[in-house]
């Protein structure tokens, strides 16, 4: 298991080493409030390496809150979390990786999702099969099989 781990851990450093922190210095959507003023300054200024594992764990159930740009920038330090310390994490970041089934949500999420590259979306892809075949429960219950065809579509192109 721990070379999966490993070889996970190295996929996600090597997919998303050269992000580039988000261009403008808003990191959460402006319509927020106060709680996304506290996401903000928990990650503001901060390398997605080098977040504490505390905010991750805090704040793993507030990834909608992110701007597209620092939704992509960070999520590989969620991702490298619940591989290495934080599993109960993972149904926060799966959620936020399915596709919505109303259309106007989609164009948003799909606006969203096609910001990562192919290598990255190959690790996320990685990401939701493991979760899938670990919670099975989830997968009958929180569209599955349609996330992971998602995904697949996302990498071939045809999404």
């Amino acid at each position: 298991m721990t070379n999966k781990k490993n070889s996970f851990s190295s996929e996600v450093e090597k997919a998303f080493t050269n992000n580039q922190y988000p261009q403008n210095a808003r990191l959460v959507h402006a319509f927020i409030g106060h709680y996304g003023d506290l996401v903000s300054k928990a990650f503001s200024g901060k390398h997605w390496k080098d977040l504490e594992q505390d905010d991750i764990l805090a704040y793993a159930d507030e990834l909608h809150m992110f701007t597209d740009e620092a939704f992509v920038y960070f999520l590989p330090a969620f991702l490298l979390d619940i591989n290495t310390k934080n599993a109960g994490i993972q149904p926060s970041i799966y959620y936020q990786l399915i596709p919505p089934v109303e259309s106007e949500k989609k164009i948003f999420f799909d606006q969203r999702m096609k910001l990562f590259t192919l290598s990255q979306r190959k690790v996320i892809l990685r990401f939701i099969k493991h979760f899938l075949q670990e919670n099975i429960d989830i997968q009958k219950t929180h569209r599955g099989a349609e996330t992971q065809k998602y995904w697949e579509q996302m990498i071939e192109g045809t999404n």
